[in-house]
């Protein structure tokens, strides 16, 4: 593994931020399949009725948020 490559899943201050240099954490994340329930059987959301979210989804990314 990459040496300069912070490991993801872990939560603990990075070095800069242990030296008091203020960054901001940046999470991406692809909506479809992982914040929206795409519709079976076609699997695409081409119209707003097809939207649903996963449940649980806007409390969850209330809790990273808040990170």
């Amino acid at each position: 593994m990459d040496n300069n490559i912070q490991n993801t899943n872990d939560l603990s201050p990075s070095p800069s931020e242990r030296a008091g240099v203020r960054s901001k954490r940046v999470l991406f994340i692809d909506r479809d399949g992982t914040l929206i329930n795409e519709a079976p059987p076609t699997y695409q959301l081409d119209s707003i009725e097809k939207i649903t979210f996963y449940p649980g989804m806007f409390t969850w990314m209330g809790k990273i948020a808040r990170i």
